[in-house]
């Protein structure tokens, strides 16, 4: 009974943890922060935005995530629960090399941090380092549906193509709530906002809620990859069209960005998806007709043979 009560609470926790995950990867293309002002982040008096440390909704998101997934570990071990972590296509055989490798890399870098004119930036940087180092080990040894994983960037694309469709148009940022998803408030006249000239024309190159449109270009190729890559005939219709309405209109966004080397990508990754389509569509067809061949020959031979041996 006990033990039934343990693994339900288990159960529970590792449920919570997964929505966490989840809600991380929701949050990821938004910018909702808090930004901090400490003296290293000045310039000649001046505050520069990327020395500032910056505490995100991503963030806290992943810390509870990392406490979530090191509680459940040690509740498990306390009941002398067997467990085992699996790596998902990448394979360590030797571990307490990656751990000196680790140590090392740690090491090179902490130097160079303590060298630094700034180092306070730089601790600040290794600490954002180590977020996303754990966070991707986390990924690693999980066992993640990546269906799930589509879906929920699928909705990350619509929300920020969207809104880069409405910043083209608008020529500038829409503000209001989208302030409060990371938004920055810009106009086409903005001095040092990203313009593309056509026709002899400025026009905006949209940001979503990114700080620069190659960033937003990034974002859209990485996460419709993932889209098209789940795109399956069974599923259900609701699936199928929120997947199909990500890439349609994320593949419009994509070309707003002006992004030249995502956009080459995208069609790259198009092309390659499209002709590997058409050839199991050929194959199919082509033994389909193999075997209709071989099938009418094989009735043909068996006919000549009965009428020589009088059938």
């Amino acid at each position: 009974m006990l033990l039934n009560r343990a693994q339900s609470r288990v159960s529970k926790a590792q449920t919570i943890e997964r929505i966490i995950f989840y809600l991380v990867l929701l949050f990821l293309p938004t910018q909702l922060g808090r930004h901090f002002w400490p003296e290293f982040s000045h310039v000649l008096g001046v505050r520069v935005d990327y020395l500032s440390p910056t505490l995100y909704l991503s963030d806290i998101l992943v810390v509870f995530l990392l406490l979530f997934s090191f509680g459940r570990k040690v509740y498990k071990k306390s009941l002398n629960f067997k467990f085992q972590f699996r790596f998902n296509r990448i394979q360590i055989s030797n571990f307490k090399f990656a751990q000196w490798l680790f140590l090392f890399f740690t090491l090179f870098l902490v130097i160079g941090i303590l060298r630094a004119k700034n180092p306070m930036a730089g601790w600040y940087g290794l600490l954002r380092f180590f977020e996303f180092f754990f966070f991707g080990l986390y990924v690693v040894k999980q066992k993640i549906s990546f269906a799930k994983i589509a879906l929920v960037f699928s909705f990350g694309v619509v929300f920020e193509s969207f809104l880069a469709l409405a910043q083209y148009f608008q020529k500038g940022s829409m503000g209001g709530l989208f302030y409060f998803f990371g938004e920055r408030a810009f106009t086409s006249q903005t001095p040092g906002i990203a313009n593309a000239s056509i026709n002899g024309e400025l026009m905006l190159r949209p940001y979503g809620t990114f700080p620069h449109p190659n960033v937003l270009g990034g974002y859209l190729i990485i996460a419709m990859v993932m889209v098209m890559s789940n795109v399956k005939c069974q599923m259900s219709n609701v699936k199928r069209a929120l997947l199909f309405s990500a890439l349609v209109v994320g593949t419009g966004a994509l070309i707003l960005t002006m992004s030249r080397i995502a956009i080459l990508l995208w069609l790259a990754v198009v092309l390659f998806t499209s002709l590997k389509k058409l050839q199991e569509n050929f194959k199919k067809r082509f033994n389909f007709c193999c075997f209709f061949f071989l099938s009418a020959e094989g009735k043909a031979v068996w006919h000549k043979s009965c009428g020589r041996a009088g059938c």
